[in-house]
């Protein structure tokens, strides 16, 4: 089977900046020619973020507001680090209104690369919803598959963003439901399934004090499920 790498290199670039901050371009060249010796794929493409203004900000204005400003000589420097990539053959694939993670989404859907070995490049936990038949994360070197989403939210992947709903997602400032943490969530959706069944269910879960944050929080959840639910049908030319 052939394999297609996908970075999600906005993060890569952050990374190799803060990282390496001496000579960022070196290490991100690094990073990258390490990808290739490593996976040695048929076809490589890089997810770039547009902007810090996409639809996820029109749902809801805090999306991401915790972040600190892009310092000036990160900016500066994107276009160079960009061509890091451009030089090594890679698609470059950018869309406005959306982030990288969705452009990786829409990959990983895509009739195109359906017969592929698809793999993401990240560390970012939330691309974890993608994972199943043909599609894993590696960390690097480290491959995450379907178990591993399991050890680490409860559930599999078509229900990571029910429970990234009623946690939140303190790096994206996603809210979440006031007073649920990871554990609460997890058993909450290993119990009930989606937010749906959850919700019509309601007077089924305990204790008390659960059961009241989600008649508080109810409307949260669903907000912060579809902020954290990863498109798969972006325009990509």
């Amino acid at each position: 089977m052939k394999t297609v790498i996908i970075f999600d290199a906005s993060a890569f670039m952050y990374r190799s900046f803060f990282g390496k901050p001496k000579d960022p371009l070196s290490g991100l060249t690094y990073l990258i020619d390490q990808v290739f010796e490593f996976h040695k794929p048929d076809e490589a493409i890089a997810a770039f973020d547009h902007g810090r203004e996409t639809f996820r900000n029109k749902l809801y204005s805090g999306y991401k507001g915790a972040r600190r400003e892009t310092p000036p000589e990160y900016t500066a420097l994107q276009p160079s680090m960009r061509d890091c990539f451009a030089f090594r053959g890679l698609k470059i694939l950018s869309v406005k209104g959306y982030e990288s993670d969705d452009i990786i989404g829409t990959l990983c859907k895509s009739d195109t690369y359906l017969e592929y070995q698809r793999v993401i490049l990240s560390r970012d936990k939330d691309l974890m919803q993608l994972i199943g038949e043909g599609v894993c994360m590696c960390n690097d070197g480290a491959f995450v598959y379907t178990d591993d989403v399991i050890a680490k939210f409860g559930v599999g992947p078509a229900l990571v963003t029910d429970v990234l709903g009623l946690q939140g997602d303190r790096t994206d400032n996603i809210p979440g439901v006031a007073g649920v943490g990871a554990k609460t969530a997890s058993k909450l959706v290993q119990d009930f399934g989606a937010l749906e069944n959850l919700f019509e269910n309601l007077p089924q879960v305990q204790p008390d004090r659960v059961r009241m944050l989600l008649q508080q929080g109810k409307e949260a959840a669903f907000l912060s499920r579809e902020l954290a639910t990863i498109k798969t049908d972006v325009p990509l030319d």
